[in-house]
């Protein structure tokens, strides 16, 4: 066949293989300066009707179409020859360095690309990792699918934040899904970090890994997905079947005689499995450290991401007196409390006390027309006081975590309502750090987290939340006898220094 032949517009099958716009101004720019880009075709099967196929260039096949044009002009096409394969990676080629092509297109014609990600990242001037990070979108699922498919629609989501979720398990994935509902998007090396935690290092679990080496749900075994990751640092990437085996090991441990002890909750089904134990309330932690070398542990951690770890644990009392675990001995848990850890005891609980009255104030009785009374604000002043809220603690829309921070969306907040919202806000955050201080234990327990708050909303800590949790708890008849039992001895003491003098 003649290349330099014109040929029929009728003889060249043209299959679109997605949405094509703008159509008309492109005919009426070829109309005004011609051609300038030649279609690349190629010819179809043997005996096919038509006889020809457009590889790359749908868009201004449909534009001499619409110009109502009978044939397309040797120096308006190119003739490709090659093979199948090579035609889709060309006719890809082409259309991405236009950047014509939508993600998911991109996505799909990746996928269906012949040869190697080494052979189809040389044609495209991309690195191999690329390659595979890229096809890797395929496996997207659940709400996933829908945002590479719209990807317009979410711009936050990034190719590059997509490609760290298409890498995930589909459990994963379906856990990762609570972050659409953001405004904002999570910044990539957060969303990173984030997703972290749903990895365990195998070097450093407890259990044997030897068996693995040849598992398939690893990063060492995805190829180029995990490029980032060294032979040192391959992970495992199912949590349920790492939480089982890390599990079964504490459960060894404990059997063995170890004392069962609760470690990190906070991201770890295990939890649910370690009740079974019942370690939660049965020993009070006095201190708890990994063993030093040659060091003989005493309990095991048997939930959390560190389930399975043997430690060595000073406790000062055993609650669980049917228990075959006992604590160690040591001289400080023989040590009889003094009047003064008494007495800061029973300040910890009053302040615990006083903490919790402010949170239940919080949830029910802070507001802001209250709260501008009591200030004696004017307009001006509540909103010049809001705006100072608002950038230490931010606006509804803005949740802050212990990973990351995401912007405010303003859009949703109406301009009458900025001062009550911001407020609302800021009583959210006090409400979470009273929850946290009410958390910590009795010896770490501060009051300053309530007088921060109460300075702030111009409350008086200790008339409304301090005197009342004095009254309901008072002073224990045991603190009065050491007390006096402190002052006969000191009375002695000084008979006797007198006596000898």
């Amino acid at each position: 066949m003649n290349p330099k032949k014109k040929i029929k517009l009728a003889d060249i099958e043209c299959v679109d293989n997605r949405k094509i716009e703008g159509i008309a101004e492109l005919a009426e720019n070829i109309k005004a300066v011609g051609l300038l880009q030649p279609i690349l075709i190629r010819a179809a099967e043997p005996n096919a009707v038509p006889p020809y196929v457009v590889v790359d260039g749908r868009r201004r096949f449909r534009a001499l179409e619409l110009l109502k044009r009978e044939f397309i002009e040797p120096e308006e096409y190119v003739l490709f020859t090659g093979e199948d394969e090579l035609t889709s990676v060309a006719a890809f080629s082409a259309n991405f360095a236009r950047q014509n092509l939508t993600l998911a297109e991109e996505v799909e014609a990746l996928t269906h690309l012949a040869g190697s990600q080494q052979e189809i990242a040389a044609l495209l001037g991309k690195s191999a990792s690329w390659v595979a990070l890229r096809q890797n979108l395929a496996n997207l699922t659940g709400k996933w699918v829908e945002v590479l498919a719209k990807h317009d629609d979410y711009p936050h989501w990034t190719p590059a934040k997509l490609e760290l979720v298409a890498r995930e398990p589909a459990d994963v994935q379906e856990d990762l899904e609570s972050l659409l509902s953001d405004e904002e998007c999570i910044p990539l090396d957060e969303l990173k970090d984030y997703i972290t935690r749903y990895h365990h290092e195998l070097c450093a679990a407890p259990f044997d890994t030897a068996g693995c080496a040849n598992c398939p749900k690893r990063s060492g075994a995805q190829g180029l997905l995990f490029a980032e990751f060294d032979d040192q640092r391959d992970n495992c990437l199912d949590s349920e079947c790492y939480d089982k085996r890390a599990f079964a090991h504490a459960k060894a441990l404990v059997k063995s005689g170890l004392i069962p002890l609760r470690g990190d909750d906070w991201c770890s089904t295990n939890r649910k499995w370690a009740d079974e134990l019942n370690p939660k309330d049965h020993y009070e932690i006095k201190s708890m450290r990994a063993p030093k070398a040659g060091e003989k542990p005493n309990a095991v951690l048997v939930s959390g991401d560190t389930c399975g770890r043997p430690m060595v644990a000073v406790l000062k009392k055993s609650s669980n007196k049917g228990s075959s675990a006992s604590a160690p001995a040591s001289a400080e848990e023989k040590h009889e409390k003094t009047v003064a850890e008494r007495e800061a005891e029973l300040n910890a609980k009053r302040v615990k006390l006083a903490l919790e009255k402010l949170g239940k104030w919080l949830a029910e009785a802070a507001s802001y027309t209250e709260w501008v009374r009591r200030a004696g604000y004017d307009d001006k002043e509540a909103h010049t006081a809001c705006i100072k809220l608002a950038l230490g603690y931010g606006v509804p829309g803005a949740h802050r975590n212990d990973w990351y921070w995401r912007s405010p969306n303003l859009n949703k907040i109406k301009l009458n309502e900025f001062e009550p919202e911001v407020f609302n806000n800021f009583v959210y955050h006090c409400q979470s750090a009273v929850a946290r201080e009410i958390g910590q234990t009795l010896a770490k327990i501060d009051a300053d987290c309530g007088k921060e708050i109460c300075g702030l909303l111009f409350l008086d800590w200790d008339e409304l939340f301090m005197k009342p949790a004095t009254q309901e708890i008072p002073e224990p008849k045991s603190l009065i006898a050491a007390r006096i039992k402190e002052q006969q001895a000191a009375r002695e003491k000084k008979s006797r220094g007198g006596a000898k003098k």
